[in-house]
């Protein structure tokens, strides 16, 4: 019985040793402890400012993202991601249409380095958590706690981002506003002082003096007056080319250095401003059945359209009645008719 009772005390006793073993046995055991976890802890500071300049630029950059987000729901572009078109390209609603779009995607892009960034700046994070659990033995809820009052800590800091944001995106909502104010004013105004279509200076007066009946839209073509000029379908590419090579060549034919240099010049800029306008899309300044009307008008031969003596008039004769006047001028004028042939003096 005695000898059963100290086999298992025995057993009791090399169970439980291990662990009483491992408790200090001494309060300078205590002490090394608790001097250890100060080392340890000091050793993570570099690591813990490290985790402190990520999770603000985080911030930051989380800021910047919604900022950027609420300026894509509401239409307005910040300053620093704004376009400037060169003029003379293209007209004034391509430049529009060109300048929204490529803000729209400059605008997008920029939404995605930052949404890059974030995803990157967690990575890096993560990585210091587990660098500081295996390198420098700190326990999960250390950690947890810590990295707890480092976001706080961030989140303060990001706060002026956060005002400055505010109000940036309030500023561009006003002078968005007041932008569509002032062109909603200049609209009315131009409206209320437009001059009438029949009133106005830049019209052509039609006086139709032939016996055939014009329409009210054939008369309307004619307004726009003899000098009128009609788009053509593509780039005159031909006659620039002809134009340009017509002018260099009597510049070169004086001979001299500074007449050739100018003739490489003009042919260097007229080439430049060839290559923009070949694949350019002309926009007719006439629809088809405008083409098609003024084609009519002007090849009925029993008219003549002919401009006036004085003024900016046009005047719409019958042909006999105006070969008939013009006939009638020359008998009546001081003229002698010659029967020789006129000599081309070229």
């Amino acid at each position: 019985m005695i000898c059963w009772k100290l086999k298992l005390l025995f057993l009791i006793l090399s169970t439980i040793m291990p662990y009483i073993s491992s408790f200090p046995s001494s309060p300078s055991q205590f002490q090394t402890r608790q001097t250890d976890w100060r080392d340890r802890r000091e050793q993570t500071t570099p690591v813990l400012n490290k985790i402190l300049d990520e999770l603000v630029k985080r911030s930051n950059w989380t800021q910047q993202h919604i900022f950027l987000s609420r300026c894509r729901e509401h239409n307005v572009i910040p300053k620093g991601l704004k376009v400037k078109i060169p003029k003379g390209i293209m007209n004034r609603d391509q430049e529009i249409r060109l300048k929204k779009k490529c803000e729209s995607e400059l605008l997008q892009k920029t939404i995605k380095r930052l949404f890059i960034k974030q995803q990157k700046s967690d990575e890096k994070i993560a990585t210091m958590k587990l660098d500081l659990q295996n390198k420098f033995r700190m326990s999960r809820n250390w950690i947890e706690n810590t990295l707890k009052w480092l976001r706080k800590k961030a989140e303060n800091k990001a706060t002026t981002k956060k005002k400055s944001l505010k109000t940036k995106f309030d500023i561009l909502i006003n002078e968005r506003k007041n932008t569509k104010n002032i062109q909603d004013k200049n609209k009315s105004d131009k409206e209320a002082n437009r001059v009438p279509e029949n009133s106005s200076p830049l019209k052509k007066i039609v006086y139709n003096n032939s016996s055939k009946v014009l329409t009210a839209k054939q008369e309307k073509l004619l307004e726009l007056g003899l000098n009128f000029a009609v788009t053509p379908k593509k780039f005159p590419l031909v006659e620039y080319i002809a134009a340009t090579e017509n002018l260099c060549q009597s510049l070169e034919e004086l001979g001299d250095d500074e007449s050739m240099e100018k003739a490489q010049k003009i042919r260097n800029m007229v080439l430049n401003h060839v290559r923009r306008g070949v694949g350019m899309k002309i926009k007719d300044n006439l629809s088809a059945e405008d083409k098609q009307i003024i084609k009519e008008v002007i090849s009925d031969p029993s008219i003549i359209i002919c401009p006036a003596d004085k003024g900016k008039a046009i005047v719409i004769e019958d042909r006999d009645s105006y070969l008939r006047k013009m006939q009638q001028q020359i008998d009546e004028g001081d003229y002698v008719i010659e029967k020789r042939k006129e000599k081309n003096t070229a």
